[in-house]
């Protein structure tokens, strides 16, 4: 449970009687939540009507509110990891799901979102991979402490809000005054997307060139950590690698090194990128190439990181290829020519003078010539 040091829910010399008391506690939290069914007999039904939502104080309009947020919760749990034993095949887990989900946005009084149910799926089942054989209400327990734990000492709960939980700045300038606030989410987007410019100039030209708006995959990629662009078992191998570069027990709002996976990952298909257009860029970007292994991708990510001083300083004949290494002479020719087109199809939609595209056409000649 090594998840657990890292987001402090448990000290490290915690023992049996210690989880049974946090149990016991969230037991209790639990059952409060659920407790809203209305006791009617000493209810003045004239005055609250069941039928009626615009009476201030109404207690059947909160019942409404939970019954559909229960509902809400149940729809998207019964669609989680379908594909695996552990949920397709075992209700129990899927209701420990709704358990948790619930009883967490009703506890911080907030608003269920779409993606929450994944990012607790894969807590909940590392949770219980590392208390087997505990019982059912010590495994949801632990799992409950990390998925608050996650949300909000982690500061994901930001990614699923307008504006912050942990107070952090929301707007680009970190005064409010000064700009229009932005979501923590679509911020982080952004600073991914700067990244990817400081570390890779050529290919970040290219994806705008052909409009491709970060957000549109970025979103879904940090939202649920992501969790739906590679297969279960290399979603964890990624969670772990991304709990391993944390502190343990420190607070962060927002871990880094969630940025240098996401650029890792454009720059891991950086070639098909370069040689696709608009829809192709889109088809790549929103439905991830598999991979045989993540290795390769997390030791681009480390170098990402380990990079991110400055601008690559390389000469201009020379182009990153997935994992830093120098193209072969064919393959840069090809995607230097492939840019080159690209630029002067949309010069020439624009209407803009292709002074430029001369120059870059002239310094693959100048290579070639070497």
């Amino acid at each position: 449970m090594s998840w657990a040091r890292v987001l402090a829910i448990l000290p490290a010399d915690a023992d049996s009687i210690l989880i049974r008391h946090i149990a016991t506690d969230y037991l209790t939290l639990k059952n409060e939540c659920f407790n809203f069914l209305i006791d009617n007999s000493n209810l003045d039904l004239n005055r609250f009507n069941p039928l009626s939502k615009v009476t201030a104080g109404n207690p059947w309009a909160q019942q409404y509110d939970n019954q559909n947020k229960l509902s809400e919760i149940k729809l998207d749990v019964d669609r989680t990891y379908q594909e695996t034993d552990f949920y397709g095949k075992n209700h129990n887990n899927g209701k420990s799901l709704i358990n948790i989900l619930f009883t967490f946005t009703k506890t911080h009084k907030l608003e269920y979102r779409q993606g929450m149910n994944e990012l607790c799926a894969i807590i909940f089942y590392v949770t219980h991979q590392g208390l087997a054989p505990a019982e059912a209400d010590i495994i949801e327990t632990v799992a409950y402490g990390l998925f608050d734990s996650f949300m909000r000492r982690f500061g994901y709960a930001d990614m699923f809000y307008q504006s912050s939980m942990l107070g952090h700045p929301v707007s680009p300038s970190g005064d409010p005054s000064l700009d229009k606030p932005i979501s923590p989410l679509l911020r982080r987007c952004e600073k991914i997307f700067e990244l990817l410019h400081t570390k890779d100039p050529r290919l970040h030209k290219h994806l705008v060139t052909h409009e491709i708006s970060p957000n549109l995959f970025l979103l879904r990629w940090v939202r649920i950590l992501f969790a739906r662009e590679f297969p279960f078992d290399q979603t964890l191998l990624i969670w772990d690698f991304v709990f391993a570069h944390v502190p343990v027990g420190k607070v962060l709002p927002y871990p880094s090194i969630i940025d240098y996976i996401a650029v890792a990952m454009i720059m891991n298909i950086r070639t098909d990128l370069l040689q696709s257009d608009n829809s192709g860029c889109f088809t790549k970007l929103l439905k991830y190439p598999k991979l045989d292994s993540v290795g390769q991708l997390l030791d681009l990510a480390i170098k990402v990181r380990d990079n991110e001083s400055g601008p690559s300083v390389q000469p201009p004949q020379i182009v990153m290829q997935a994992a830093q290494a120098i193209m072969t002479r064919r393959d840069k020719i090809i995607t230097d020519l492939n840019s080159v087109i690209a630029d002067l199809r949309a010069a020439s939609e624009s209407g803009k003078p292709i002074v430029t595209e001369i120059r870059k056409l002239e310094d693959i000649v100048n290579f070639i010539k070497k």
